[in-house]
């Protein structure tokens, strides 16, 4: 109940984020009947087999005028926008007007009936997004169903057709052209997947991602206002005053003295009558504050933590293939019955997540009620079909079997490290391609690195994610060289080169790339990061002449830098056989330069810029073998060091000469968060081995009932208390882990994890490394006690 909570909580915590074209006559009717579809994945784009062209500019000179087709902000916005590129590409004036009567030529940018031109066909079932751009008469037409379908039908041409390019938050790419001609065959496009967000701090900037055609605004990003002219945002989905806890909803302050047995197992009795009733009357309290409650999906969202069920929910979750989300999917279906009841056409929401993502059998979702599956256990050194992510793959088809609205909540992005080379790029591209081909997945929501700026490759994640939620056939490789060409210049080759060395070094290591990785990755080997040094070097003397694009080289490098100097130990020896100078005290300075002009203010969840230089102060050293391993072979143990363990919450990595390699965690003793967790991937691949870890209490443990506990993980009580006063304050003593034997697993829902209990406000506990022993014991044996003593 006290293990660590996800960022899905602290996202809350912190936000209070048809048909074929044809070519038209002269009249804007149509003429010629459809030839030929070119189709962008299931993104709807087609085209015509007869193409033209249209003359904008020529020397200094504009051909056409931008015509607003309706007086709402966001459509201005979109006439605006337009004629302020063309400018800025020909060197014309692009003026915007209003006059109708005006028969010059005109670039006309939606209104009433404005898609109608382009064919009534075509026209049709735009949704709130597509748009169609044509050539009617002596004007262009590009226009949607919606001012929102207008806007991104303004961004699409100015981006697809006339080379802009939105590439971050503060780079746009205008090309320059004097006499500017653009391709004016007929086009319509509908994005495949109707939801599209990515919170993250590059995602949350409004133009950048209205620029970029994502259209969905929830969570923190929903409570802070827009621009008129791009306050078109889709918020149906966990946005502002749309979704609450099982805990809110069923208030635990004011029911759960008389009431105790309804918060069973730390989350709801959910198949009690009383339960639901009082949730649905609270639902509907909450609906009739929102303007338009049928707009929304209503968000009833579980505990972020794990789940006892009572006795009923469990004969309920076996009644339906032992999935506890059976009792879920029931209570909700039961619940939405009763709100719509008061409220018709209600809409909720629930997620599928840790306990809950596991489809049951023999249930169906109701039309009204959205799933969001959440991929919380994803490994991102392949796509979520692929065989490492066969769970996560099996799960996202049976929902798509049962449920009609789908939403896929993704992580993409290493949330234990903002800062390290992170080559999910084309898995997540891949991934994304996959679910276009899950029908009723219609939303995507990608989480990314909410916290600070400056992220690994961050604005790159948020374009390419944006490019292949609108066509989601697109080549991921291509779309990053694209992205690569345009942002790094006479660079590009180089960082290209640096991504797939990433990609390919982790595919060669076998690592797990899961949502909490630390910087230990077996990825990270001399030859890779060697290597990686020279494409850097090669990338900063192709852009020397170029301040912005040298800037731009420095802020990718700094996931390597960060690399090379937190793992320097693993690099010494040979660099020093090289040649190689790691020049540490120059590339420290490097990386504080690339940070402070980025405004990086978190390098992995909860760890912030200090807690950063206290990481890369650590001067480690080859391990020293303790006492607990003598007599050993070196095959029959193995130290794994902090630098393999996720972090969380307080855990932040410290100099220790106590310690094996003089690096050790430090946590805060009053917090009962699971702050120091070992995944089993981090074992050998061989065997079952035995685990312990060494720990020491930095203030002294004292006469009272403070105790540090080691547990494992399924089951969650599965644990062992230490009393602190047992505990040295200056030497390590090493504790077994219960449980064991252990074997390698690449489940992330499974792991080691230590922290304090009844710890006074300013002491700490600090653990300076993990040890596994080949297990020799019977089964079921305990592992043996160690000798006390130094580590």
């Amino acid at each position: 109940m006290t293990q660590v909570r996800s960022y899905r909580f602290v996202l809350r915590a912190a936000a209070a984020a048809g048909c074929a074209l044809v070519a038209l006559g002269a009249e804007g009717v149509q003429t010629v009947p459809p030839t030929h579809d070119v189709q962008a994945g299931n993104g709807h784009a087609r085209v015509s087999a007869s193409a033209s062209s249209a003359l904008l500019a020529q020397d200094g000179v504009a051909r056409y005028r931008v015509r607003a087709g309706a007086a709402d902000a966001v459509t201005r916005h979109a006439a605006d926008e337009i004629a302020d590129y063309l400018s800025r590409i020909s060197g014309a004036s692009f003026a915007v007007s209003d006059d109708d009567e005006d028969r010059a030529p005109a670039i006309v940018v939606g209104g009433e009936h404005a898609a109608q031109r382009c064919g009534a066909a075509n026209a049709a079932e735009l949704g709130s997004d597509g748009f169609v751009i044509c050539r009617s008469g002596i004007d262009l037409v590009i226009a949607g169903a919606t001012p929102r379908g207008t806007l991104f039908g303004a961004y699409w041409w100015l981006d697809r057709k006339l080379g802009v390019k939105w590439l971050a938050p503060d780079a746009t790419d205008v090309p320059r052209q004097a006499v500017l001609r653009v391709d004016a065959a007929p086009v319509r496009q509908v994005p495949r997947f109707a939801y599209r967000e990515v919170l993250s701090a590059e995602g949350e900037d409004k133009p950048f991602r209205a620029h970029n055609l994502l259209n969905g605004e929830s969570h923190g990003t929903s409570y802070r206002a827009s621009p008129p002219g791009i306050d078109m945002w889709d918020r149906s989905w966990l946005a502002r005053d749309g979704d609450a806890d099982f805990w809110t909803l069923v208030p635990h302050d004011r029911y759960a003295g008389a009431h105790p047995a309804w918060y069973a197992g730390g989350q709801l009795a959910m198949m009690s009558a009383d339960v639901r009733a009082t949730m649905a009357a609270e639902i509907v309290k909450r609906l009739k504050r929102v303007p338009d409650p049928g707009g929304i999906w209503f968000g009833i969202r579980d505990m972020d933590w794990g789940w006892d069920p009572d006795a009923a929910s469990r004969a309920f979750a076996d009644a339906h293939g032992g999935a506890l989300s059976a009792a879920f999917l029931d209570m909700v279906r039961d619940v939405s019955a009763q709100v719509r009841a008061a409220v018709p056409g209600a809409r909720v929401a629930m997620p599928a997540y840790h306990w809950g993502f596991t489809p049951p059998d023999g249930m169906q979702v109701p039309d009204h009620v959205r799933v969001y599956p959440m991929t919380i256990q994803v490994d991102y050194s392949v796509a979520l079909n692929e065989d490492r992510n066969a769970r996560l793959r099996d799960g996202l088809k049976q929902w798509n079997a049962i449920a009609r609205h789908i939403t896929v909540w993704d992580h993409v992005v290493n949330f234990g490290g903002y800062l390290q080379p992170t080559p999910n790029l084309y898995p997540v591209g891949r991934s994304i391609a996959w679910l276009a081909t899950l029908p009723n997945v219609d939303g995507y929501f990608a989480e990314g690195d909410w916290q600070s700026r400056g992220g690994e490759f961050a604005s790159l994640r948020v374009w390419l994610i944006a490019r292949l939620l609108w066509t989601p056939t697109a080549d991921p490789r291509t779309l990053v060289r694209e992205y690569c060409d345009a942002y790094y210049g006479a660079a590009a080759p180089a960082v290209m080169r640096y991504i797939d060395r990433m990609h390919a070094a982790l595919r060669a290591s076998g690592d797990v790339l899961a949502e909490q990785t630390p910087v230990g990755m077996s990825m990270y080997t001399y030859d890779f990061v060697r290597e990686s040094e020279r494409d850097f070097d090669g990338a900063a003397r192709a852009v020397d002449a170029d301040a912005v694009r040298s800037a731009r080289v420095r802020q990718a490098r700094v996931p390597l830098d960060f690399v090379i100097l937190a793992l320097r130990d693993r690099y010494a020896a040979r660099a020093a056989q090289d040649g190689w100078d790691l020049d540490v005290g120059a590339r420290r300075a490097r990386l504080d330069a690339a940070i402070a002009a980025a405004g990086i203010r978190q390098y992995r969840q909860s760890g912030n810029l200090a807690a950063l230089g206290a990481l890369l102060d650590i001067d480690r050293h080859a391990v020293v073998a303790p006492p607990l391993v003598a007599g050993l072979a070196d095959g029959d143990w193995r130290a794994i060091d902090v630098s393999h363990v996720n972090l969380y919450d307080s855990a932040r990595m410290v100099a220790d000469p106590g310690s094996l390699d003089g690096a050790a965690i430090a946590i805060r003793g009053d917090s009962g968060a699971w702050a120091i967790q070992l995944k089993l991937d981090k074992l050998p691949r061989d065997g079952r081995w035995d685990l312990y870890v060494s720990v020491r209490v930095p203030e002294g443990g004292g006469t009272g009932a403070a105790a540090v506990r080691v547990g494992a993980y399924p089951p969650m009580t599965l644990r062992t208390d230490t009393p602190a006063r047992t505990l040295d304050d200056t030497q390590f003593r090493w504790l077994p882990v219960p449980g064991g034997p252990f074997a390698y697993d690449a489940d992330h829902e499974k792991g080691v994890y230590v922290h304090g209990v009844g710890f006074a406000r300013g002491q700490s506990v600090r653990v300076g490394a993990f040890v596994a022993i080949r297990h020799r014991a019977p089964d079921g044996a305990p592992p043996p006690v160690p000798l006390k003593g130094n580590a």
